[in-house]
């Protein structure tokens, strides 16, 4: 395969793109391998969320502090990690990667359709959003309305991208979601990424690819809209903060400077955690609803009840609470009903498939 320097020596276009083109999709292209490695090698704990988002809580609660050494006493849940070794006990090895093959094709696909659009946009619709002034410009050197429209371009412009990704990898999600789901209800329904294509095709038609595709467009597009707007105002007040220092002292002038040099750091850090905490529940009803109309036990009482719309499955667990299902990996509480097992265990008394 040719490297991005010999394409840049090049007179004619690499796959139809320009120079600029190429540099782009080679970074990218490094970018998918690498999460590529990471989504596999931590693929059982993805499967551990499914399977915490589908309510599968099958396994002995035990009675301790609700923060491990300190807070009230609870039933807590096992720990992801501690539900991980648990289906490695049950299925071995290879249980731990159920529907690693469509998780991979899904982020490969998902990225492709990303960047293709992106190239696309930026070829083709280079004002889609706005016009392009002030991409370049560091946001000090801005207004308040040009530092707005800028914010406002950039986000449209990642939504078309994200919307495009998110329904070509919608497919293979379904399909990774299934095969982990079926393993509550002990069924061997969907096995390989074409078989279940076919399968799918057949029972339910063109729209079972995209079970559960709104709620999950959904958090995507307002994780991309309250980032980028965070963002925008958090920066316009650094920016003004930024002036205020520069008139200090000296001294004043450079304490000033690392406090919004850490204010920056911070913000990075935080507002995606905080963004992505507060679309959660959207994760959890595109998984549930992921699985309806599959015929599997999970998507069928006793264990869940039939949703006609993904707004009935939002409310469902806004009722019973359960819209962070699969939130946390570690401190998992259990405050509802439970129930005494044949081993005398304590366990959830939710209803539930064992294996």
């Amino acid at each position: 395969m040719a490297s991005v320097y010999e394409i840049e020596s090049r007179d004619e276009p690499y796959l139809g793109l320009d120079e600029k083109e190429a540099k782009v999709v080679h970074e990218q292209a490094k970018m998918i391998a690498v999460r590529s490695a990471v989504s596999a090698v931590c693929h059982p704990l993805m499967q551990v969320k499914v399977l915490m988002q589908l309510g599968h809580e099958p396994y002995p609660l035990t009675r301790g502090k609700v923060w491990y050494f300190f807070g009230r006493e609870a039933y807590t849940l096992p720990n992801g990690f501690q539900y991980a070794r648990n289906i490695f006990n049950e299925r071995g090895f290879t249980g731990l990667y159920t529907g690693v093959g469509a998780a991979l094709c899904g982020n490969l696909a998902g990225a492709i359709g990303s960047i293709a659009t992106t190239v696309y946009i930026d070829r083709h619709h280079k004002n889609l959003g706005g016009t392009q002034e002030h991409t370049n410009k560091e946001e000090r050197q801005l207004t308040d309305s040009e530092s707005f429209r800028r914010f406002v371009r950039f986000a449209i412009r990642e939504s078309v991208a994200k919307t495009v990704g998110t329904i070509v990898a919608r497919p293979f999600q379904v399909i990774m979601i299934r095969k982990i789901a079926q393993v509550i209800g002990n069924e061997v329904k969907y096995t390989s990424v074409f078989s279940s294509f076919l399968l799918i095709e057949k029972e339910e038609g063109f729209y079972g690819f995209f079970a559960g595709l709104v709620p999950q467009l959904v958090g995507e597009l307002v994780t991309i809209w309250a980032l980028h707007g965070a963002a925008f105002l958090l920066e316009r007040a650094l920016v003004t903060i930024e002036g205020e220092v520069e008139e200090g002292t000296e001294d004043t002038e450079e304490a000033g400077k690392s406090a919004v040099s850490l204010a920056r750091k911070s913000m990075k850090i935080m507002l995606p955690f905080l963004v992505n905490n507060f679309v959660y529940p959207y994760s959890v009803v595109s998984t549930i609803m992921a699985v309806s109309g599959s015929g599997l036990a999970v998507s069928m009482l006793p264990y869940a009840p039939t949703f006609g719309t993904w707004q009935d499955c939002w409310n469902y667990l806004k009722a019973d609470k359960h819209m962070k299902r699969g939130a946390k990996i570690f401190f998992r509480t259990h405050d509802g009903p439970i129930t005494v097992g044949r081993d005398n265990k304590i366990y959830s008394a939710a209803k539930k498939y064992y294996p």
